[in-house]
């Protein structure tokens, strides 16, 4: 996995929740662009996720997926 490709998917208009998955198995929901961030040189991203802010290391992003239930509206 590239940083680039989770750049594509924060930057997407219109935007659509997607899921960060790590090599240690967790999954962190992305549900506002807003909810990534990178460093200042650009290299390392961090997701807010429930208890704050944390930091990822893009050697250990596995994969990216769409949200469940994204693009559906409430009916």
């Amino acid at each position: 996995m590239k940083i680039d490709d989770v750049r594509k998917a924060k930057s997407r208009i219109p935007f659509e929740p997607f899921v960060i998955r790590t090599s240690d198995g967790r999954e962190l929901l992305v549900k506002h662009p807003d909810a990534v961030s990178w460093d200042e040189g650009g290299r390392s991203p961090s997701c807010f996720a429930p208890g704050g802010w944390e930091l990822l290391d893009v050697a250990h992003v596995v994969g990216l997926a769409a949200a469940p239930n994204a693009g559906r509206k409430a009916e």
